[in-house]
């Protein structure tokens, strides 16, 4: 037989957090360079000064002549100009000994934690870095989004 229940417990503090999330609809892909350049119409703007969480994932395509050629994404506060967390997140690639000319399609997600000194705005960049120019080189799909943690 069961006992009977016990006292209530604590109150809890309350969450505290709040999200905020877009998503990029592209129209179309969007074609990456060998400079560093954002990724159109993918950023957030992050309200006030605090700690964030911020997650970003796209999907990418390579059609490359050079094995083991990338293309990385980074996270970048547009207003300071800073990156935050790893600048050089590689997110679609051709191995070594790959087949050259094949369409390699994969994609990663970005989390970095940021303080922000106020009011700005985060994007999503993209670059590729081969020795060997590629003959397509996209972001297929994007998102981004943020949790405020204190």
């Amino acid at each position: 037989p069961a006992g009977s229940p016990g006292p209530p417990g604590p109150s809890g503090s309350g969450g505290g957090g709040s999200i905020d999330s877009a998503t990029a609809t592209l129209g179309g892909a969007y074609t990456v360079t060998n400079a560093w350049a954002e990724v159109t119409n993918v950023k957030l703007n992050l309200p006030a000064a605090g700690t964030y969480l911020i997650t970003a994932r796209a999907e990418c395509t390579l059609n490359s002549a050079g094995a083991g050629d990338v293309i990385r994404l980074r996270l970048r506060d547009s207003s300071t100009p800073a990156t935050i967390g790893n600048p050089n997140h590689t997110v679609c690639f051709l191995q070594t000994g790959a087949v050259l000319g094949l369409t390699t399609a994969n994609g990663g997600t970005l989390v970095d934690r940021y303080v922000a000194p106020g009011a700005v705005t985060v994007r999503l960049e993209a670059e590729y870095a081969t020795a060997l120019a590629p003959n397509n080189a996209q972001v297929l799909e994007a998102t981004i989004s943020y949790f405020k943690t204190g």
